[in-house]
C-alpha cells in the first residue's frame, strides 16, 4: 500500500507545481472576458425570467418565447445584445400584448446584472464570491495550523526516537 500511497503523493505536489505555476503566471484579459460574455444569448434565460416575474406570463410561455428570440437572433446571425428592443416588442406585442421598458431589456442582455442577481449561496455574485474566497483563507489558515502542529508532532517522535536508538546503541 505504501509505494502507491507514494507515488499518489509525487503525483499530487507535481499537479499542485503545475497549477501554482500557471495561476501565478496567467493574465487574466478582463476585457476580452467581458466580450465574450455577451456573446451565445447567456443571458436568454432572463428575458424568460423577466417575462414570468413582471408580467404573470406562465413560465411555459416565457421559455417558448425566449426560444423564438434565441431563434431571431439565429436567424438574423446576431448577438443578444444586437438585436433591436423593438424588435423583440414586435414579438411580444404580438404574442402577449406587453411592451418590455428599455431599462428592463438592458438587464436582461448584461451580464453583470445577470451575474449579480444570482446572490445565493455558491452562486457566481461578487459578493458571494468573496464570501467564499473569505471562507477558503480562513479554511487554508486553519489547515496550516493543523499541520504545522502535527510537523512538529513528528518531528518531536523522530528526536525521541533518534534518543532511543542512541541509548539503545550506547548500552
Amino acid at each position: 500500500m505504501q509505494p502507491y500511497l507514494y507515488k499518489g503523493i509525487g503525483k499530487t505536489i507535481r499537479v499542485f507545481s503545475i497549477m501554482n505555476a500557471v495561476i501565478r503566471t496567467m493574465k487574466v484579459e478582463e476585457e476580452t472576458l467581458k466580450n465574450r460574455s455577451y456573446k451565445h444569448a447567456i443571458t436568454i434565460t432572463d428575458f424568460a425570467d423577466a417575462l414570468t416575474k413582471n408580467y404573470d406570463i406562465p413560465f411555459r410561455h416565457a421559455h417558448h418565447a425566449a426560444s423564438a428570440i434565441a431563434n431571431m437572433l439565429l436567424e438574423q446571425k446576431k448577438e443578444l445584445h444586437e438585436l433591436h428592443l423593438k424588435d423583440v416588442n414586435m414579438y411580444l406585442q404580438e404574442k402577449f400584448n406587453i411592451t418590455l421598458l428599455e431599462k428592463e431589456w438592458k438587464e436582461i442582455i448584461s451580464p453583470e446584472a445577470f451575474i449579480q442577481k444570482r446572490n445565493v449561496y455558491g452562486g457566481p455574485s461578487k459578493k458571494e464570491m468573496e464570501r467564499m474566497i473569505n471562507n477558503r483563507k480562513e479554511s487554508f489558515r486553519q489547515e496550516e495550523e493543523v499541520f504545522e502542529k502535527e510537523k512538529q508532532r513528528i518531528l518531536q517522535a523522530e528526536n525521541n526516537l533518534n534518543t532511543l536508538a542512541s541509548n539503545i546503541i550506547e548500552s
